[in-house]
């Protein structure tokens, strides 16, 4: 399911052309390692040039973990990407039953 929903709002965000060239989570080609190059290639240039760096790190690696699901499904009835025409989730002995048609 996630690889459909994954696959989905890739489709969509390239076409309205909304994911910037710098953009690398949740990008095809890119990864973690080209994103800290690119970081790494700004930081040391605005260093060279004597300009002040602050970096602040977040870790959202558990966001999802506290996220109420219902609402997560909710949220997907309002998508212009994703018609959700028979959603069903049981969480049952950790199975899931997910069925969406993609628009």
């Amino acid at each position: 399911m996630e690889q459909l929903i994954l696959g989905a709002i890739s489709e969509h965000m390239e076409e309205k052309k909304a994911i910037r060239s710098s953009q690398h989570g949740f990008t095809k080609g890119k990864s973690c390692q080209t994103n800290l190059r690119a970081f790494y290639d700004g930081m040391t240039g605005w260093m060279d040039k004597k300009k002040a760096v602050d970096v602040v790190y977040l870790d959202f690696s558990k966001a999802f973990d506290t996220l109420s699901h219902s609402i997560l499904i909710a949220t997907f009835l309002f998508l212009p990407i994703i018609s959700v025409a028979f959603l069903t989730v049981k969480h049952t002995d950790l199975k899931f039953l997910a069925q969406i048609s993609i628009i």
